[in-house]
């Protein structure tokens, strides 16, 4: 016959079963999409020996997590104006239905913008327009925070996304999502010598889908 300690342990799992079950659901229930931003958060990691004294000391890293806004439908293709408008919501549509070269065999089934220009000339809104056109959510990446390419890696291929104040991480697709990768222009000393070019204008982020 099992003891307390047992009694306590087979019931503290079934009780984390429950609301890990109870949260899929709840999960699947929210139709809302979101903005995810990459940040940064110190955490202690294993304890480890100090030294001769047998002290216990842990030490803290950094580790990647998310935030989370929700996302709203006011920013759209309907409220946004620009010369080439036509064109991207056509790519779009050919992106979205795999027409066009999206429907040849082996063509490499992403697209991706890159996005140029000073503060406040639409990158973000045109960001969000693609966004709500295409019902996804939004997966903001810094390549500035970004040290190396397993974590780029990750951050990209593995979809699972640790976000602030939830006990389990959240689980897309990449049919649900437009990454964002922010910070382009200075993740390598390619594009930082192609900056310092006067006849090169300064790039920001690229979004990919």
């Amino acid at each position: 016959m099992p003891n307390g300690t047992q009694l306590i342990d087979r019931l503290v799992r079934k009780a984390l079963i429950r609301y890990q079950r109870a949260e899929v659901v709840k999960a699947a229930k929210d139709k809302a999409r979101y903005m995810y931003v990459q940040t940064l958060r110190a955490v202690k990691a294993a304890a480890s020996d100090d030294g001769d004294n047998g002290d216990k000391t842990a030490a803290t890293k950094m580790a990647v997590v998310y935030k989370r806004y929700a996302l709203s439908d006011a920013k759209s293709f309907n409220t946004l104006f620009f010369e080439d408008k036509a064109a991207v919501i056509q790519l779009l549509d050919a992106f979205e239905s795999r027409a066009g070269k999206f429907a040849i065999k082996g063509f490499p089934y992403k697209l991706g913008f890159l996005l140029h220009g000073p503060p406040g000339t639409g990158k973000t809104s045109l960001i969000k327009a693609i966004a709500q056109y295409t019902k996804r959510h939004i997966v903001t990446i810094s390549l500035a925070k970004i040290k190396t390419n397993q974590q780029l890696m990750n951050a990209v291929f593995d979809l699972r996304f640790k976000v602030e104040g939830k006990d389990l991480p959240v689980n897309l697709t990449f049919k649900d999502v437009v990454f964002v990768l922010e910070d382009i222009d200075c993740a390598s000393a390619i594009v930082n010598s192609r900056e310092s070019s006067p006849s090169k204008p300064a790039r920001r982020p690229s979004v990919s889908s």
